[in-house]
């Protein structure tokens, strides 16, 4: 899996592009409940747009050539792509959580405390139903009173361990969103691949390859 979509806790298969809007078209907001963490009114209609697939492919095959003999000029294939980086090499890990209902300023002070800009909303059994973002709380006032309940993102693009770290700077780009939650193949939350983490990539030198 590249990439899916949990709609209030529940993984649903309707295709990305077709509620998530591109960056620039309809801007998200927080009570339709996307990731991006701005306005509650989003609109989830997008144009038709697929991301390009990133092939994970080993290196060339070693030939084995004898001095003097016409294998010697055959032309050289080319050298296959290096595998990319993959989002379990990145990702943020435990993910911090929050309960559905928590008061927005209870919310902002966690993530004072965590140091962290978004904060997975639970269930009362403990099940990932959206994510919170320090702009859905800074849109609201960080010392608001009201229940984070209608301003967290309830449609959400998630990631699993083997996402292409390239498909998921695209994401970002593509859809406006500032983070991909990560889940493994028994739909448990593994970890989280925030724009930070990105950021974090380029200032420490790593090479990110194929940006799209």
């Amino acid at each position: 899996m590249s990439f899916g979509i949990i709609d209030q806790g529940h993984r649903i298969k309707t295709p990305l592009r077709s509620l998530f809007p591109d960056k620039g078209v309809d801007k998200m907001s927080a009570s339709t409940t996307a990731h991006s963490g701005t306005h509650p009114d989003k609109d989830w209609q997008t144009k038709n747009n697929e991301f390009r697939n990133i092939l994970d492919t080993t290196g060339a095959h070693r030939e084995e050539h004898t001095p003097g003999t016409y294998d010697a000029l055959k032309p050289k294939s080319p050298a296959q792509k290096k595998p990319g980086l993959m989002a379990a090499q990145i990702m943020s890990t435990p993910v911090h959580r929050v309960a559905e209902g928590t008061i927005v300023h209870s919310a902002w002070e966690r993530m004072q405390e965590l140091n962290v800009s978004h904060l997975m909303v639970e269930d009362i059994n403990g099940r990932p139903v959206g994510i919170l973002s320090s702009k859905d709380i800074l849109a609201l006032g960080p010392d608001s009173t009201l229940s984070i309940t209608n301003y967290y993102s309830q449609k959400i693009i998630v990631g699993s361990a083997h996402t292409a770290v390239a498909q998921i700077a695209a994401c970002f780009i593509e859809f406006d969103i500032n983070a991909v939650p990560i889940f493994d193949h028994n739909d448990q939350l593994i970890g989280i691949v925030c724009r930070s983490d990105l950021l974090r990539l380029i200032i420490s030198g790593a090479h990110v390859e194929s940006w799209a």
